[in-house]
Parts: C-alpha cells; structure tokens; sequence
C-alpha cells in the first residue's frame, strides 16, 4: 500500500473530520473524540497531517501550540480499515521530525490502557512524564508523554495547565 503523507489544506478539514469520527466512534475510557471544530480548525491553522491513500484521506495527525516552545499532539487516528498498516507511526515520525527541526517540545496524553498508541509514541522517543487521573472524567485517567531529548526532561510545561483541555 502506497501512503502519500501531506498537510492538509482547508479542503481537508472534513475529510480529517471523518477520520477522527470513524476512528473514535464514540468516547469511551480508552478513546476520546476531538472536540467539535478542533480539527478543523488545525487544518486552517497548519498543523495536520494527513495521509493519503489513493485520493482519499484516511489517517490524520495533528498538534497545536499550547505554550512557548511546547507543540501538543492532539489528536491522531486512521479509519478502521487502514489500521495496523504503519500509517499513524509514519505521520507520527513525520510530525516528530518537524518539532525536532523547530527545536520544539511535542507532548501528548493517551490513556495507560491503550497499548497501541503507547507502542507507537514509545517506538518515537516519547517517554511518560506524569499520570493524569480522571483527566477526561471519573474513570478516564490518561499518562502524559513527552518526546524524549535523549537527557533528563526539563520541560517548562506543567501538566496541570492542561486540564480542561481536549
């Protein structure tokens, strides 16, 4: 299978939109949905990833600036159908490469139960920085994860700031 990965453009955003929606058909103690217009408005703003297979759009990834010098990657997720193909490691190394080349932090949450994911930030060079419990509710704990600089983390970042955020 041959996967082009690209930004996405504005004509994008629903495309990108379906994706998360497809990947995360409702929100659960592993999964959690982006919010309404949080897609959509990172593909206006440049930070989406998208690869795409034979025309179509079926895997997103995307980050936002939450503070100075600290990019988080807020969302990711590949249609049911094209899961288990590399797609999401490959925008995920493509995305890691842009934050590295701009000298950025990229952190992220996910939940402790989703070994997928965690396989795939892990595989990168991320490495858990905090546990977050009842971060999206009573139930939805989440780990926080920061990609790894290869010495003790000195992120200006606290995890605390976050709450709230989705």
């Amino acid at each position: 299978m041959s996967a082009r990965i690209r930004r996405a453009t504005a004509e994008d955003a629903s495309a990108a939109r379906e994706v998360d929606t497809l990947a995360f058909p409702a929100a659960g103690v592993v999964s959690h949905r982006s919010d309404p217009g949080g897609v959509e408005a990172s593909v206006v703003a440049g930070e989406v990833l998208v690869a795409e297979v034979d025309g179509r759009v079926v895997a997103y990834a995307q980050r936002e600036p939450v503070a100075a010098g600290v990019e988080l990657l807020n969302g990711m997720g590949v249609i049911p159908d094209f899961q288990g193909r590399g797609l999401g490691r490959r925008l995920l190394g493509r995305m890691c490469a842009e934050v590295r080349a701009a000298g950025l932090e990229l952190v992220t949450v996910t939940s402790p139960l989703n070994v997928v994911m965690l396989s795939v930030l892990m595989r990168e060079g991320f490495v858990v920085t905090a546990y977050l419990p009842d971060y999206f509710g009573p139930g939805r704990d989440r780990l926080a994860l920061q990609l790894g600089t290869g010495g003790v983390l000195e992120s200006p970042y606290r995890w605390p700031a976050m709450q709230g955020l989705s």
